[in-house]
């Protein structure tokens, strides 16, 4: 990895950052506790997507996608 350090500290901080912060960002946590909402504030803040696993699977069950009905079968 090559780094430009010809430029503004801003930018340099700015690039340096863009290569080492955290892409996918897992949370494992007990279904009684409702942490979505926090999640969800957390990724705004740092500018990450947040996709509730929960949720997710809900929807392809309620939907009996294909994808759904192997989760079933399951």
């Amino acid at each position: 990895m090559a780094i430009d350090t010809g430029v503004s500290g801003e930018t340099l901080t700015g690039k340096i950052s863009d290569q080492f912060k955290a892409k996918v960002l897992i949370v494992n946590h007990e279904k009684r506790l409702t942490v979505d909402a926090q999640c969800s504030n957390l990724a705004t803040k740092f500018n990450m997507l947040y996709i509730s696993v929960y949720q997710l699977i809900k929807h392809h069950i309620e939907k009996c996608t294909a994808w759904g009905k192997k989760l079933e079968a399951a």
